[in-house]
C-alpha cells in the first residue's frame, strides 16, 4: 500500500524516541484506550460531524437514513422482545463506519495538533497516542482529549492506558512521572517495560520478545507436521507462513541474525518434508525453481527486502 498508517505511525514514534536520545531532551507519550469506542459513538454525533465536515447533503442524508430509527430485538424460543432503539454505535462491517468514526473524533485531534510543527497525536481508528516534549504538555493534552471525547460520549479507560516519560538529563532514561486521566493515575512505563502500539512493542530500552520468535518456529514446525502432502506443505510455507512474518520484519522487531536463526531451526523440517538427508545442500532448498530447485523463501533475506521496501514507502508516502 502506498500509505500504510501503521508503519508511518510507528516510524514517527521511533523518530521521536531517537531524537530524545540524541538531543538529551525530554519526551513523553501516552497510549490511550477508548472504552467500546465504536459501540459508544452516539448517532447524533455522527450527524454533527458530517455537517461540520461539510460533506454535502447527499452523504448526510445517506447517514441519516442508515442510523435513524434503528432498532433490534432479542429472540427466544417462542417469543421476542419489543423493538429496542439503537441510539449509538457505528455498524459493524460497514465500509463507511471507519470514516464516520474518524470524522467524529477529528475535531478533538485537530485541537491537539493545533499549529505544532511536530506530531502531538497519532491516531489509527481508536488507537490513540499523545506525544509531548514535557510532562506538563502531556498532562495538558490528556485533560484536553479527555474532555473533548467526553463531549461525544466517548470514555477513556485509564486502567488500560499507559504513559512514558523519557528524561533528557543524565542519566537519560525512563522517569516515574505521574500522569492522570479524569483524576485516575495511568500506569507509567519504566525501563525495559513494554506496551504494544499498532502491533509493535514500544518503550524505553525494551528487549526483543524472543518468545514470539520461538512461536514462529513452533508454528512452522506444526505446519510441517500437519500431515499435508509434501507439495502442499511447501506451498503453504511460501504463501501463508512467510507472509505471516512480514509485519515483524517491516517493523524491525528482530535483527537479521535472529531471522538467520529462524532459517536454521526450520530448515531440518523442510528437508524432512522433501525426504532429503540433513546434509543435503541448502542451495537445493533456496535456489530458483527455474533451475530445478525448490525456491523456498529465506527469512533473513526476506527481512532485508521488507526493510528496504518499508523505507521506500516511508520516503515517498
Amino acid at each position: 500500500m502506498p500509505h500504510d498508517g501503521v508503519l508511518e505511525h510507528n516510524f514517527t514514534l521511533q523518530e521521536r524516541f531517537n531524537d530524545a536520545r540524541e538531543n538529551k531532551s525530554d519526551f513523553c507519550a501516552a497510549w490511550l484506550d477508548v472504552s467500546n469506542a465504536f459501540g459508544s459513538l452516539p448517532h447524533c454525533a455522527i450527524q454533527n460531524a458530517l455537517q461540520a465536515a461539510r460533506v454535502g447533503d447527499a452523504l448526510c442524508s445517506l447517514a441519516a437514513d442508515m442510523y435513524s430509527g434503528c432498532t433490534t430485538r432479542i429472540l427466544s424460543n417462542d417469543s421476542c422482545t419489543n423493538p429496542i432503539p439503537i441510539l449509538s454505535g457505528v455498524k459493524q462491517g460497514c465500509p463507511l463506519s471507519g470514516i464516520l468514526f474518524n470524522l467524529a473524533i477529528d475535531p478533538a485531534l485537530r485541537r491537539l495538533q493545533a499549529n505544532s510543527t511536530q506530531h502531538t497525536v497519532l491516531a489509527f481508528a481508536d488507537d490513540l497516542a499523545l506525544l509531548a516534549n514535557s510532562p506538563q504538555e502531556l498532562q495538558t493534552n490528556l485533560d484536553c482529549i479527555y474532555s473533548d471525547l467526553a463531549r461525544i460520549r466517548l470514555r477513556l479507560n485509564p486502567s488500560k492506558s499507559v504513559a512514558l516519560h523519557i528524561g533528557g538529563s543524565v542519566p537519560v532514561g525512563a522517569r516515574e512521572t505521574s500522569f492522570s486521566i479524569g483524576g485516575t493515575l495511568l500506569t507509567v512505563l519504566t525501563e525495559f517495560d513494554r506496551h504494544r502500539f499498532l502491533g509493535k512493542p514500544v518503550g524505553f530500552s525494551i528487549l526483543p520478545d524472543y518468545s514470539s520468535l520461538e512461536t514462529m518456529v513452533v508454528n512452522c514446525n506444526k505446519l510441517i507436521e500437519s500431515g499435508l502432502a509434501p507439495w502442499q506443505t511447501m506451498e503453504a510455507l511460501k504463501k501463508f507462513y512467510f507472509a505471516s512474518l512480514q509485519f515483524s520484519m517491516r517493523t524491525a522487531q528482530f535483527g537479521k541474525s535472529d531471522w538467520n536463526e529462524v532459517d536454521r531451526q526450520i530448515r531440518p523440517g523442510i528437508k524432512n518434508t522433501l525426504s532429503l538427508p540433513e546434509n543435503a545442500a541448502n542451495e537445493f532448498l533456496y535456489g530458483s525453481r527455474s533451475l530445478g530447485c525448490c525456491g523456498m523463501t529465506i527469512a533473513a533475506e526476506e527481512y532485508d527486502l521488507n526493510i528496504m521496501d518499508t523505507a521506500f514507502k516511508l520516503d515517498f508516502a
